[in-house]
């Protein structure tokens, strides 16, 4: 127990100091993310201390006193960040990876389950940070995505780049759709208590209960990385478990810039804090410890630190250590749990300057629409691409794809975007239109593009996808340089598994009618109770009990469950009220999609007046509001789009609050009084960010302490005189037996608990019941609410039109909020006073029908409507239908679907020669394994028994493969086994193999799909895959595909700050020297790479175009544009004579000189040669600098690998000065020579930040060139006993990896460092 810790201290986060140019997306979990629910057990409640003890003496019983993750397969190999990618290492590369695998019990140790963090990180400053991108974008594994920081096929690349590199590909962007998160969460507490350490301890062992996962959580946090770090002290208790000398976090920074991550804890571990020589000492809180794993490489304790418990927060008083900032409490991923997307959009296009765009999908439940009723933003594509927010000026001319290995790529882009959880609000069985909108900020843009293919791809029932194209008005639809929007339109069929109709409950009785017909056969019914299953029946009816809302789903022949449809007894009066005190609640999803209007309202009385409390949104960028110290009431979309109310709300009396949206204009009325509004010009509507969270963190006070009622959020915007009916003194509140129209969601103050244990308000107009983050129960008896809306009441119907004989119409009446009863009347289809909102009917016969509905208001009004329906004779039946294609590749996916869909009619397809050759719905997907001409016949049948049917064919073509593949690891050390793998489409039978380098070209003929060669030189490879079959063949190559290294040239020095620079002391005088180095500028201007001191003595700089000026003692050497390269790793080189000449080499090779007009005399007072000379920043990357006092000229010799023993080099001849090989991972440079001039850093990052693998040095083929040679895939076989493993591991003759060892494996050829190895 800790005596010196109290409660409050751990419900409240004090503001932290934060290096926003060092850890621009930091944020703080408490203030940023909603209290993680299974946690809330662990907040201290009054009036429940005694329950509460026992509760965490018996949690804390039931946890081991040591646990890490990281020893669980789950958990991915430590690595080094590259770039200031903290922030996406920490969450993507660990939680992401970590969470996803132990959910699906995966190793992590393979790159196909492993997330990279730089597919979120360079997108940064895109206006989708990383919660976005793992809720709706996803991520790629590493093997697809080309590497575990940055990936090979863009090369390295910084978020500060802005023009990097786009990922290409509907598989790979599938493969992202599939990994996903929910919304971060965050520990209630901070971990300054027993309560705090026991949830984080809870969350770390098991995920607090959850048994889905087969290991615990872990946590993310922000630190001051600028820390010391101590060896723990050698006691019995520490040297028992192993960590005597250890590192431990003896103190943090004073400025939060870095992130790591929190993997598990260890009780035994004894520290000495206060230094009196008495370790453990457990009142003074010196026993135990977090455990840390950071990404700076094998740092510390190979990658991990102990945190002592005492020093568990962000900031550290550098003088006591103590925490300036208050204690962690962390950030919680949450894997997406059986998910499977079912629809998705897939786009082929392009456009020059990307970052003008906002690509939105919308959908609407009405085919004939010209406006969506839905949007969605697609993240990652939201004016991203030139760290500007779409702002820059001039807009950059970065193709959608970007920089590609310092080259633009202005291929089309090929991508998908998950549309399941935009479909979710809507029937997917019934039809609905998809709209593709393009925004951009300005009326006319700079940019241009195209769209060559776009389709809606569903995959709810067919897995392969079933695809529903746009309507482009040709091959291709011109993106044009004029107007602020532009929508392409798709109508997607669904399957037709109909739901019920008319679901009605009368006096304990649920009854309901047969679903539409269609082209599949009931079974049975389900029927749920509160959402839990209550029973399977073949009747249509039920006798029900108790539940509040049932819901029916038809059962379908082969298992396959509709839609439920729901109905909810009479929503009754109730005076209760929501209490929260430092807790909240949140609104499931109910801004999931996009909203051009909307209406937030509640009734709401404040126990106190704080800045920030009462907050509730996502925060500001998409919308938040709250209220401040003098009782004020804020809202808006950002800190530049957002207003305050004239007036202040009271304390005393409840208060009604109404957000209007309308647009790009938000207003806000206070008891049905208007008191502020604002139009912004960056904004415009609401949605897209999924839960509305009323905030229960303690970060600013954000958490709600008020009394809550009456909850509503409307569909559209409310007008001022439905506001003031709506918002009476008396609080109004809805009941009866129909709700207003466009209500989203209501809370009228009861909740339940829910299966999980947990307390849920109750949503009376669906099923999005808010869940509460607080201890107990907040609803409470109040005074009685009002019925009255000051509204007269309205009810009027619409004719409906072109209804037919046989085909089910659904009937609706317009009416106001006085409005709560429904009573309809059909008597030609036996309906008579059903109440029902929207009753559905089947007209049997032609003619005039009349409908009526009666309206019945609060006061006991009774209104009726009536109308005479035209009904027509049954419609012709229409069996045509179209294909995605006329001619299909053999084994590619086939998709059909009719032309005209008929509510009640049943869909045939007879498709023989295909894998499945029958199929029901209105479209239908095949692939066929055989060329030649198949038929494809749609018969549909009427309801009452009528059938047409016709019939198309299909030619299915053999045809050439298209070659592509993929390599197992783009950067090896030489002789090192790569597996080079087909990905070719179109079934090859042969594949040609040609790898070419700088030392040779190899050809390998006969070879596998999964071929495993091993490079015996380094340099840089292209590769060629050459795929055939009968049909043809087809190649593609990748230049570059393949880096093959000299030699592990380890870590480099970033110098992602433009202030970075280093130091080197000399006092050397200088007349013959040689500078080397290696260098991959992230890119070239005027000017860069400045090295040395000042023109009147030595200076290096690069210009824009690549030229290297070299200027000593005033003499000016400029040498030709192109020296120097952006983007690559390249070996630079300057050499000055005895006589004062000058030559350049790139790569040990001589590029340029200078012998006349040069400067002879020696440079005496050069004290200091700086890395990053002011204004001169070093943009990128160094590794392997040496200064040597003499005209060196061995650079061919030892540029291509470290300086073993470097002291031999030092004096004589050689005269090696200086030798940096950044082979660190923290503090200032290594002098590696032994003279001891090490590089004092400044103006850096994080300190481990800045030493990330320098992957690519030590690439060169200095050799001479070596003849072509052919070989087959069965080349050399050995025999030889001695030969049982490779450090590579052993594969078959296909590339199948099989172990590390040949011993018990079947007899056979094996593969084993590249060589055929006989088993017998």
């Amino acid at each position: 127990m800790l005596a010196c810790c109290s409660v409050a201290a751990s419900l409240y986060a004090q503001d932290v100091p934060v290096n926003r140019e060092k850890y621009p997306d930091y944020v703080d979990p408490q203030k940023a993310y909603p209290a993680e629910p299974r946690l809330m057990k662990f907040v201290p409640v009054e009036g429940e201390s005694q329950s509460r003890n026992a509760a965490m003496s018996k949690a804390a019983s039931e946890l081991p006193e040591y646990w890490n993750n990281a020893d669980t397969k789950y958990f991915p190999p430590v690595f080094n960040q590259d770039g200031g990618s903290c922030g996406s290492a920490s969450r993507i590369g660990y939680m992401f990876t970590h969470e996803i695998n132990a959910l699906r019990d995966r190793d992590a140790s393979l790159p196909e389950n492993q997330y990279p963090s730089h597919f979120v990180w360079l997108l940064t400053n895109g206006n989708s940070g990383k919660d976005a991108f793992v809720e709706y974008v996803g991520v790629p594994n590493a093997a697809v995505y080309g590497g575990r920081t940055y990936s090979s096929l863009f090369g390295y690349q910084e978020e500060t780049y802005n023009n990097f590199g786009w990922m290409t590909g509907y598989d790979k962007w599938m493969n992202a759709i599939g990994n996903r998160m929910l919304r971060p969460t965050s520990n209630p507490l901070t971990v300054d208590t027993e309560e705090g350490r026991l949830a984080a301890k809870a969350w770390l062992y098991n995920h607090a209960g959850d048994t889905d996962f087969k290991a615990g959580g872990l946590i993310g946090l922000g630190v001051a990385s600028g820390g010391q770090w101590h060896n723990i002290p050698s006691t019995p208790a520490n040297d028992a478990a192993g960590v005597t000398g250890k590192y431990f976090v003896h103190r943090w920074g004073t400025q939060v810039d870095h992130a790591v991550t929190m993997v598990g804890w260890d009780d035994r571990i004894e520290f000495d804090l206060d230094g009196n020589g008495i370790a453990g000492e457990v009142d003074k809180d010196e026993k135990g410890a977090w455990i840390i794993v950071n990404s700076w490489g094998y740092w510390c304790n190979q990658g991990f630190i102990y945190c002592p418990y005492k020093y568990a927060g962000p900031v550290s008083d550098p003088e006591t250590g103590a925490m300036r900032s208050g204690y962690w409490s962390g950030e919680l991923y949450h894997a997406r749990k059986n998910f499977r997307p079912t629809r998705v959009i897939k786009l082929k296009m392009d456009y020059t300057h990307r970052s003008e765009l906002l690509l939105q999908v919308g959908i609407s439940s009405d085919v004939n629409a010209t406006e969506p009723e839905a949007v969605m933003d697609m993240h990652h594509f939201r004016y991203a691409g030139d760290g500007a927010n779409g702002d820059a000026n001039p807009v950059p001319a970065t193709p959608m794809l970007g920089n590609w290995n310092g080259k633009m790529n202005h291929a089309p882009m090929e991508f998908c975007y998950d549309l399941t959880d935009l479909s979710a609000n809507f029937d997917t069985n019934k039809p609905l239109k998809y709209f593709f909108i393009i925004n951009r900020k300005k009326d006319t843009s700079n940019g241009s593009g195209n769209i060559y293919e776009a389709s809606i791809m569903d995959m709810e029932y067919d897995q392969e996808g079933i695809e529903s194209p746009f309507d482009l008005g040709g091959e291709k639809f011109q993106i044009t340089t004029k107007g602020k929007k532009t929508m392409i339109t798709s109508v997607v069929y669904g399957m037709g598994y109909q739901p019920v109709t008319n679901l009605v409950l009368s006096d304990g009785t649920l009854s309901w009618n047969a679903p539409v017909a269609s082209s599949f056969k009931v079974n049975s019914y389900n029927v749920y109770k509160d959402g839990v299953l209550l029973g399977n029946t073949t009747d249509r009816s039920m006798s029900v009990t108790e539940g509040k809302e049932y819901s029916v789903s038809v059962v379908y022949e082969g298992g396959i469950e509709s839609a439920k449809v729901t109905c909810k007894t009479a929503i009754e009066q109730n005076a209760k009220v929501l209490k929260f005190n430092r807790a909240g609640f949140t609104i499931p999803n109910v801004f999931a999609n996009h909203y051009n209007e909307c209406t937030i309202e509640f009734f709401i009385k404040p126990a106190v007046f704080q800045n920030w409390n009462c907050a509730a949104g996502p925060g500001w960028g998409t919308y938040m509001h709250h209220l401040d110290a003098s009782g004020y009431f804020t809202c808006g979309w950002n800190t530049n789009a957002r207003m305050t109310t004239s007036s202040t709300l009271s304390k005393s009396e409840i208060n009604h609050i109404a957000i209007v949206v309308k647009g790009n204009r938000m207003s806000v009325y206070k008891d049905g009084s208007a008191v502020g509004s604002f139009t912004s010009t960056s904004y415009s509507g609401l949605g897209g960010f999924g839960d509305l969270v009323f905030r229960s963190d303690n970060g600013n006070n954000s958490w709600q302490q008020a009394l809550y009622d009456e909850i509503r959020i409307w569909s559209y915007a409310r007008s001022a005189e439905e506001i003031k009916g709506g918002s009476s003194a008396k609080k109004v509140e809805f009941f009866g037996e129909v709700m207003p129209k466009g209500l989203l969601v209501y809370y009228k103050g009861d909740t339940f608990v829910g299966a999980d244990g947990k307390y849920y308000m109750r949503d009376c107009v669906g099923n999005n019941h808010a869940t509460v983050q607080a201890s107990g129960d907040p609803s409470q008896e109040t005074g009685q609410k009002s019925s009255t809306t000051g509204l007269t009441p309205t009810l009027t119907l619409d004719t409906p039109q072109n209804v037919y004989v046989g085909v089910p119409v659904s009937l609706e009446a317009n009416y106001n909020d006085a409005i709560n009863k429904l009573t309809w009347s059909v008597p030609s289809c036996n309906i008579s006073e059903m109440n029902i909102k929207s009753p559905t009917v089947v007209f049997s016969q032609a003619g005039e029908h009349k409908v009526t509905v009666k309206g019945t208001a609060y006061d006991g009004t009774e209104l009726l409507a009536e109308i005479t329906i035209d009904v027509k004779a049954a419609p012709e039946l229409d069996a045509s239908f179209s294909m995605n294609t006329e001619r299909l590749p053999m084994g590619e996916h086939l998709s059909v679907w009719a032309n005209t869909y008929v509510d009640g009619c049943s869909y045939e397809w007879l498709m023989p020669g295909a894998e499945t050759e029958k199929a029901y719905g209105v479209k239908a997907g095949a692939t066929y394994q055989e060329g030649g001409i198949h038929y494809i016949t749609l018969k549909v049948t009427s309801a009452d028994g009528r059938s047409v049917e016709t019939t198309q064919e299909i030619i299915v073509t053999s045809i050439p493969p298209v070659a592509d593949f993929r390599v197992s690891n783009a950067f090896v050390l030489k002789e090192t086994p790569i597996t080079l793998e087909s990905t070719s489409k179109y079934s090859p039978t042969s594949y040609e193999w040609t790898i070419a380098g700088q030392a040779r070209k190899t050809t390998i003929t006969n070879a596998a799909p999964q071929q495993t060669w091993t490079p015996m030189y380094p340099g840089k490879y292209n590769i060629t895959l050459k795929a055939a079959n009968h049909m043809g063949s087809h190649s593609v190559t990748k230049e570059k595909a393949l880096v093959v290294l000299n030699d592990d040239s380890k870590n480099g020095l970033s110098f992602s700050q433009s202030s970075a620079k280093v130091s080197v002391p000399n006092s050397s005088t200088l007349l013959a020297f040689t500078i080397e180095f290696w260098a991959n500028p992230s890119s070239l201007s005027d000017f860069c790479w400045g090295m040395g001191d000042k023109a009147e003595n030595l200076l290096l700089k690069v210009n824009a175009s690549g030229a290297l000026v070299t200027t000593i003692k005033g003499k000016v050497f400029t040498s030709n544009a192109g020296f120097f390269k952006a983007g690559e790793w390249n070996h630079y080189a300057i050499r000055r004579t005895l006589t004062g000449q000058i030559f350049l080499y790139r790569n040990g090779v001589e590029f340029q000189n200078r012998k006349a007009n040069v400067d002879k005399t020696a440079i005496t007072d050069l004290t200091t040669f700086t890395l990053g000379v002011d204004g001169m920043p070093m943009n990128g990357s160094i590794d392997e600098f040496r200064i040597w006092g003499s005209n060196y000229t061995g650079i061919a010799k030892t540029c291509n690998q470290h300086l073993e023993n470097p002291e031999s080099y030092v004096g004589g001849t050689n005269n090696l000065l200086v030798y940096y090989d950044f082979n660190q991972s923290g503090g200032d440079v290594i002098d590696r020579s032994g003279n001891g001039k090490d590089g004092v850093r400044s103006g850096f990052g994080p300190d481990g930040d800045a030493w990330g693998l320098s992957t690519g040095v030590f690439s060169l083929y200095l050799g001479d060139v070596l003849p072509d040679e052919t070989i087959t895939a069965i080349d050399e076989v050995w025999t030889d006993e001695s030969v049982t493993a490779g450090r590579a591991g052993v594969y078959t003759l296909s590339g199948q990896y099989v172990g590390k060892t040949i011993e018990g494996l079947p007899a056979g050829i094996y593969i084993v460092d590249g060589k055929k190895v006989v088993v017998k």
